[in-house]
């Protein structure tokens, strides 16, 4: 890529529909072999809501013990009563709270 694309799409506050986007640099990036491949299972885990097995108590639990770099939350749940959402949420934000106690300098303002 040229620098020069890539200095442009960096000054964008927002993007325009001439912006390099992330899948443009990933086939960029796998053609000219700048990659290395490893295991996501190691890295990460994805949990869903949706699932039963995917308990909210093993959720929260992953989060507190940071048990991987990267948890992925797919928060759809199989009811249309909002409150058992509410209350999902509420715990998965707690959780959170106990490792991340302090806002960061965007949540402030």
């Amino acid at each position: 890529m040229e620098d020069e694309n890539l200095d442009k799409v960096c000054m964008n506050r927002f993007r325009s529909p001439l912006d390099l986007n992330h899948w443009m640099m990933r086939y960029y990036n796998l053609a000219h072999g700048n990659f290395e491949p490893f295991n996501v299972d190691k890295m990460g885990k994805y949990y869903d809501f949706y699932k039963m097995e995917d308990s909210l108590a093993e959720i929260c639990d992953a989060i507190k013990t940071k048990q991987r770099p990267v948890l992925v939350i797919n928060d759809t749940l199989d009811t249309s009563d909002e409150s058992v959402f509410e209350s999902y949420k509420t715990k998965v934000q707690e959780a959170f709270e106990v490792i991340l106690p302090d806002k960061c300098s965007f949540e402030r303002n």
